[in-house]
């Protein structure tokens, strides 16, 4: 019985139940979108989704969790992860009180989790989380993938959360920074609730600088340098989304790119589909950042620098 030939299996919305067993041996990819809990039942169950794959190649974690947390257990065979997901806790003070410290380590268990995958996405809301996590000197797990995808809105907040994967993964060859996805991080949950969540938590000296992201990037700066040893490609989609809110972060992660990776060949950068859609009517300031680009020093005598939709 069953579907022994299943390769592909999506569950949506998922509700009451505590644990996955996949023994399957044609399957290859899982998407789990989002997982609800019944309000007043809630005190009743476990709150924790326990995955065990160990044959599957690809998993994809996306959606809301609503009073849940992830947890991964063996899934051995992987190459690809996905994980743009957010989690809600509700808005009793009593339960938010710990909601940061359950985000993080909900986030700090499934990145061990998939350390060893060679494609990694991670959504704007995990990279947040990573964001706080390295302001609270708490690293992100080592990673041997080679090709890591960033979702962010690219804004100052997000700065840290990039240095901290950007430092855990010395095999990348292939960045991809996607701007254009970025917009929403939750319809529940937004970052300023986890900013001030974990205020309380943070020692005197992150208090006075945890604000301060691009202090922060420029102080991990001297230990990029010996990192992006492999990194060949970068692709950035996105350019000019939001453009007044995103362009001091943008140009300080381009230029560290140009400026550390020893053996990058190209690095694309992708306008938004607003801008592509207007070439006529770009912006002075969009030129203005773009003669920048081009004009940071590269450390590669092979990196270019493209701008296919300008």
């Amino acid at each position: 019985m069953g579907s022994p030939r299943l390769e592909y299996l999506e569950l949506n919305d998922c509700y009451e139940f505590n644990r996955l067993d996949i023994v399957s041996e044609s399957l290859r990819k899982l998407v789990i979108d989002s997982y609800l809990v019944d309000m007043l039942e809630r005190e009743e169950r476990a709150l924790e989704l326990e995955i065990v794959a160990p044959k599957i190649e690809c998993l994809e974690i996306l959606g809301v969790f609503f009073m849940r947390r992830c947890r991964i257990k063996d899934v051995s065979a992987l190459v690809e992860a996905k994980l743009d997901f957010n989690m809600w806790k509700g808005y009793d003070s009593d339960e938010e009180e710990g909601a940061c410290e359950e985000f993080q380590d909900t986030v700090r268990d499934i990145l061990e989790s998939v350390h060893h995958v060679k494609k990694l996405t991670v959504g704007s809301w995990c990279l947040m989380v990573v964001s706080i996590m390295s302001m609270k000197r708490l690293p992100s797990p080592l990673s041997k993938c080679q090709c890591l995808t960033m979702k962010t809105s690219m804004e100052k907040e997000n700065l840290p959360g990039i240095a901290s994967l950007l430092q855990s993964s010395p095999y990348v060859e292939t960045l991809n920074i996607d701007i254009t996805s970025s917009h929403y991080v939750g319809s529940m949950l937004n970052n300023n609730f986890l900013w001030d969540q974990i205020d309380p938590f943070l020692d005197i000296h992150c208090r006075h600088s945890y604000r301060d992201e691009v202090k922060h990037w420029k102080s991990r700066e001297f230990y990029f340098k010996s990192l992006l040893v492999c990194l060949k490609t970068v692709k950035i989609f996105g350019f000019g989304e939001r453009f007044f809110c995103t362009t001091e972060a943008f140009i300080l992660v381009v230029q560290f790119l140009l400026k550390n990776a020893m053996v990058l060949e190209k690095m694309v950068i992708i306008a938004s589909r607003d801008m592509q859609n207007q070439k006529r009517l770009v912006l002075p300031e969009f030129l203005q950042v773009t003669q920048k680009l081009l004009s940071f020093p590269r450390s590669s005598p092979h990196a270019v620098v493209l701008f296919p939709y300008l």
